[in-house]
């Protein structure tokens, strides 16, 4: 009798203990059962709809009941009962993931109670998931850290893709058929948009770039339609390209030139191309403040920019700057960008120097190389008693001397007179300005009639040919190839730091060859600018 009872006993526990500790429902789970797992009494209708479905998902909607302590949703189809996910109380959304495409799906939501049992509704709905993925949008990138527009010298762009699904793998192509053999960029979804950084690009030029996704299960969407137009440009807006010299092996390759001395320029960033509305706190002394006071004035806001002025604007350029200033802030545009070498000065001055529209008599060696706003109204330059400012379409007359003409056909303004400019004298893209010569004889000087800084018992100079020395491409005696042509002269002096071009206070002296090393790094000047490059095949390498 004590052995029937204990096993009444047992019985009744092991009973109680499974009503209690009731186990998941499986997917082996037969829905229409009448275990007690199916017992609740609570009112839920079930699932709502479904929504939003694509070519692997589909987000199932409810109503919350107030009874539930959890949601478990299943895959019923074909009669087969697949446990999904158990959602908490409150929560009235899932999104089903990893789908098949283009396959029919029915799902069941069932709530569970606080006594743990399921309720009994029966309401099943069914979707067909999408045959192929939907095709992406394509847009260029804003808002990262190096924003992309539509015209740049980035030879990595960022383009933003969107309408995609987590885990599509996207790719970016350069023709309308999205060719595998123009593929420029790649990534892999996180999300429902991701930003991608396209591979280096291989050549300067217009591309249009397109995309297409390929989901979880292998299915590719159709290519995009609508090109994203992308213009590679191999110098940033504001700046021209400078052929190579070959004499000059120190300057091997193109580069690239601020058209115009350099402007304090605030960009908005939206285009990337300078305009009026860009000009913050410009007056006509070329700063916010009166007669430019303040030595390396607007540092702290303003980037060094090069841009057409609109008809009847007056801004001069960035004005009391010291050397070392000047070159920080020209690197402080990117990869690529310095201040001007003497090199790549020197470069700029013998290709003008060679095109006959860039002399008074219009024959090279004949007259004089246009010197700009010198302080002297002659046949080589114009005195405008101070910085000239001007729009280049106010520029008429004797003004127009202010311009330069290269062999490519690039105009460069003001790069003789107006403003005397930093330059820096030591080897490329080093972080320091460089000096010259400390010790040369002072006083400005004619480039024929003396060897510059000559300090050698030979009587050869110390400063190599191709750093000063015009080239002379009429052939006119070396000893009478002088300011008289235009050139400007050399100046020497304790300070060592370069300044080319002359001022416009500077005469006969100022000239697209002429060289003053008075000055000291440190100094600051209202009749000081200067004028930044840009190397792109730093970026190409």
């Amino acid at each position: 009798m004590k052995t029937i009872i204990l096993v009444l006993v047992l019985a009744l526990f092991i009973s109680c203990e499974t009503k209690e500790y009731d186990p998941l429902p499986s997917s082996t789970a037969v829905q229409n059962s009448a275990s007690s797992t199916f017992g609740s009494n609570a009112s839920f209708s079930g699932l709502d709809g479904i929504t939003s479905v694509t070519d692997t998902s589909a987000i199932l909607f409810w109503t919350n009941s107030d009874e539930a302590q959890e949601y478990y949703i299943y895959d019923v189809t074909d009669g087969i009962n697949t446990l999904l996910h158990r959602a908490q109380a409150g929560e009235t959304t899932y999104t089903a993931t990893k789908l098949k495409s283009a396959t029919s799906y029915t799902f069941l939501v069932r709530l569970k109670d606080i006594d743990a049992q399921l309720d009994n509704n029966i309401n099943k709905m069914t979707i067909t998931t999408n045959a192929q993925p939907e095709t992406p949008n394509l847009s260029l990138a804003q808002n990262i850290q190096f924003p992309t527009k539509q015209y740049d010298v980035q030879s990595r762009p960022y383009l933003t893709v969107s309408n995609i699904q987590v885990g599509d793998t996207i790719k970016i192509y350069t023709d309308s058929n999205c060719s595998s053999s123009n593929l420029v960029g790649s990534a892999i979804s996180d999300g429902s948009s991701i930003n991608i950084q396209l591979n280096k690009l291989p050549s300067f030029g217009d591309y249009d770039f397109y995309v297409k996704s390929t989901n979880i299960n292998g299915v590719e969407s159709n290519c995009s339609t609508n090109a994203i137009e992308y213009d590679y440009n191999e110098c940033p807006s504001g700046y021209i390209l400078v052929p190579a010299d070959s004499g000059n092996e120190l300057v091997a390759n193109d580069f690239c030139v601020m058209k115009f001395e350099a402007k304090p320029w605030l960009d908005s960033g939206v285009t990337g191309l300078a305009n009026s509305s860009d000009l913050y706190g410009l007056n006509d002394d070329g700063c916010l403040e009166s007669s430019c006071s303040s030595s390396n004035w607007g540092t702290s806001f303003f980037n060094p920019g090069s841009f057409e002025l609109q008809n009847g604007d007056v801004y001069p350029g960035w004005r009391k700057l010291d050397m070392q200033t000047a070159k920080d802030e020209c690197r402080s545009l990117g990869d690529g960008y310095d201040l001007i070498n003497s090199y790549e000065w020197m470069t700029i001055a013998r290709n003008i120097e060679a095109q006959a529209n860039n002399w008074s008599s219009g024959i090279v060696g004949s007259g004089c190389v246009f010197r700009g706003n010198n302080g002297i109204d002659d046949s080589c330059g114009y005195d405008y008693s101070g910085v000239d400012g001007r729009a280049e379409v106010n520029r008429t007359g004797t003004a127009t001397y202010a311009r330069h003409t290269l062999s490519n056909g690039n105009q460069i303004w003001d790069f003789a007179g107006n403003l005397a400019e930093w330059v820096d004298t030591g080897s490329l893209d080093q972080d320091e300005a460089q000096l010259g010569p400390i010790d040369c004889t002072d006083g400005w000087v004619e480039f024929g009639s003396i060897e510059i800084c000559d300090k050698e018992p030979d009587g050869d100079s110390d400063l190599a040919q191709e750093f000063f020395a015009p080239g002379n491409p009429a052939n006119i005696t070396k000893a009478s190839y002088n300011s008289d042509f235009g050139l400007g002269q050399f100046e020497g002096g304790t300070g060592g730091a370069a300044l080319r071009g002359g001022s416009y206070r500077n005469g006969y002296f100022a000239g697209i060859f002429s060289l003053s090393f008075s000055a000291f790094d440190d100094d600051t000047s209202k009749e000081y600018g200067f004028r930044c490059v840009y190397r792109p095949y730093e970026n190409l390498e």
